[in-house]
């Protein structure tokens, strides 16, 4: 029960980090870019909260998988792996919706959705140690 609640609450600040995260990228491109100069903060906002929104899915498989191994000695090469993935499975999907990206900016989208999870799940390299740490005598 533990190891459920402490995976629940890691892949909940995960996910915050990782929307976070992918907030303050897009507004440092949106304004240095141009795009938007006037209420950078509401975009920011925006952006943060389409981001919980659409990552609900990814989230979850991130969550099983964080369960299904959270007692293994790699487990941050793990999380890194399966946000790999799942990010580069959004970049796809992205690329495949006709309205989801401009043609010009469709690489720029694709490298903050690659890199916002990465640095999420390396921000909690420290915590997700502990997981992994050698059970001593386990014989009951």
């Amino acid at each position: 029960m533990i190891n459920f609640i402490k995976t629940s609450f890691f892949t909940f600040t995960i996910w915050i980090a990782t929307a976070l995260v992918n907030s303050l990228l897009y507004a440092v491109i949106f304004y240095l870019g141009n795009i938007v100069k006037d209420n950078i903060v509401e975009t920011a906002g925006m952006v943060f909260f389409f981001s919980l929104l659409f990552s609900v899915p990814a989230v979850f498989i991130l969550w099983i998988v964080f369960l299904a191994s959270c007692e293994n000695a790699q487990l941050s090469r793990i999380l890194l792996k399966t946000v790999l993935i799942l990010s580069f499975l959004t970049c796809i999907v992205i690329a495949l919706v006709p309205y989801g990206a401009q043609k010009g900016q469709w690489f720029l989208q694709a490298s903050i959705i690659m890199v916002s999870p990465v640095i999420s799940v390396m921000l909690h390299h420290r915590f997700l140690r502990s997981f992994a740490q050698p059970k001593l005598n386990t014989y009951v």
